[in-house]
């Protein structure tokens, strides 16, 4: 059996996406929320700065099953909070970014509150309560439930969500 060879030339693919980098305070674009200067973006997507909390740790009663509800669990919570830190960054100041030690705060009273039966609305509560804080402008939550009750060997469960101002 002959192997197959080469086979008929192809012509070269054309790139998908061939945009340059624009950064949008270069660009003109109008500032964002009335903002002295917008977010920069690349090819209209908003770039933004990163600060990232893992590992938050609290015990909830989030479940389905009664036995969750009785004696609750170990809930861990990864954030990374999107937001522009250049004047915090510009001005040493605190007061212009935001406060992770806070927002840690609130991140396990919400763990620690009110139970719900999905990780999924836990995820959801806690994005919420992130975006109250001015600054913040997107989040991601990644929610681990380590001790979920499933029957067969596994390391975690996680349910990772992202939400935005925009």
């Amino acid at each position: 059996m002959k192997p197959p060879g080469p086979g008929p030339a192809r012509a070269p693919l054309p790139r998908l996406c061939q945009r340059p980098e624009v950064d949008s305070s270069k660009a003109g674009v109008p500032s964002a929320r009335g903002t002295a200067r917008p977010f920069p973006t690349i090819a209209g997507v908003i770039r933004v700065d990163r600060v990232a909390l893992r590992g938050l740790k609290a015990r909830g009663h989030h479940g389905v099953f009664p036995k969750e509800r009785e004696e609750g669990q170990t809930f861990l919570v990864d954030l990374v909070l999107g937001l522009d830190t250049r004047p915090a960054a510009a001005d040493d100041d605190l007061t212009r970014t935001v406060h992770y030690g806070i927002v840690a705060e609130e991140v396990v009273a919400v763990v620690e509150g009110e139970p719900v039966n999905l990780i999924e609305t836990l995820a959801e509560r806690i994005a919420q309560t992130c975006l109250k804080h001015e600054a913040v402008q997107e989040v991601e939550v990644c929610v681990h439930k380590p001790d979920a009750p499933i029957t067969v060997p596994f390391d975690d469960v996680t349910v990772t969500i992202t939400r935005s101002r925009v």
